[in-house]
């Protein structure tokens, strides 16, 4: 089980050695389906709690290796992204708290990399699945449109929308942080839903993120049961390439 350590190693983005960047902000609500309407008040105390959320990219894969769109078909993980989990798991095993629940995608590059950050029992579900790029999944990477034309292009070609993307992503994570049962959780996805997640509730990234996000990435959020609002409070994104 993972347990929190009050220090641990901290890692530079670049470099991989020592730092941790730092995000404080709120965010902004894009769509209704995702807005919690304020409790009503009612005269009594109402029950007030902040979760932990860390979200962690996969490993390297197959696909990652040789520049292929992955989406919704799936690879296995290299040899690097076994030792990116590894080198991701020391950065999990230093937070301050401990992580109580773990769950996947359903996709195998994603349960392979949880595998090997933690042994606690995990659930898979679909709405973490990366972003469906349609007949685009599995071609090469050179076939992708410029960042601002995704959304057109691959709706265009059989795949997903970005809002969709989004409020599964939140539907989802929402989901899994109002159990009861959980307080901190680890969810292990993949870039395209996590970058889109994290841009939705917190879009001035470019201090925290300013390049890509690099595979077994980990990002920590606060979750307010009251609000139902996710706050980044920190990016962890070493470009590791190995010892």
């Amino acid at each position: 089980m993972l347990t929190g350590k009050k220090e641990g190693p901290v890692y530079d983005p670049i470099q991989s050695s020592a730092t941790g960047v730092r995000a404080s902000g709120t965010a902004g609500v894009l769509y209704d389906k995702v807005k919690k309407t304020p409790p009503c008040v009612t005269g009594r105390k109402e029950r007030h709690m902040k979760k932990k959320l860390v979200l962690m990219r996969h490993g390297q894969t197959v696909f990652n290796q040789r520049k292929r769109i992955q989406g919704w078909v799936d690879s296995p993980l290299t040899p690097l992204g076994i030792e990116q989990a590894k080198f991701s798991a020391a950065y999990i095993n230093g937070l301050d708290f401990t992580i109580d629940h773990a769950f996947s995608s359903t996709s195998e590059r994603a349960c392979d990399t949880l595998e090997l950050v933690t042994n606690l029992p995990y659930e898979r579900k679909k709405g973490l699945k990366e972003w469906n790029f349609g007949i685009l999944d599995g071609e090469p990477e050179y076939l992708n449109p410029p960042l601002d034309q995704y959304d057109s292009f691959f709706k265009a070609n059989g795949g997903e929308s970005r809002e969709n993307l989004i409020s599964r992503m939140n539907a989802t994570l929402t989901g899994i942080m109002m159990q009861e049962s959980v307080q901190n959780a680890l969810v292990v996805s993949h870039g395209g839903a996590i970058r889109n997640f994290q841009r939705f509730w917190h879009p001035e990234d470019k201090d925290l993120i300013p390049d890509r996000l690099y595979n077994c990435a980990v990002l920590l959020f606060d979750f307010d049961t009251d609000t139902n609002r996710f706050t980044l409070t920190d990016v962890f994104n070493p470009n590791y390439q190995g010892s």
